[in-house]
């Protein structure tokens, strides 16, 4: 049997602690340094095919 290679994108919750001066500091932080949270889920129906990226339905391994 084939293994197709399906490339996916998908939404994700969680929280991070990170340590800041103030809460305008550490929100601006989140956004730039892109810490990712240790614990998250996929939030529900967000996952979704990514027929645009480059090897979308390639056949990998049998």
């Amino acid at each position: 049997m084939p293994k197709f290679y399906i490339p996916i994108t998908f939404r994700m919750s969680g929280a991070v602690e990170i340590e800041a001066n103030s809460l305008e500091e550490a929100e601006n932080k989140v956004l730039t340094e892109l810490p990712y949270p240790e614990i998250f889920d996929v939030v529900d129906n967000s996952v979704e095919l990514d027929k645009e990226a480059k090897g979308y339905g390639k056949i990998v391994g049998s």
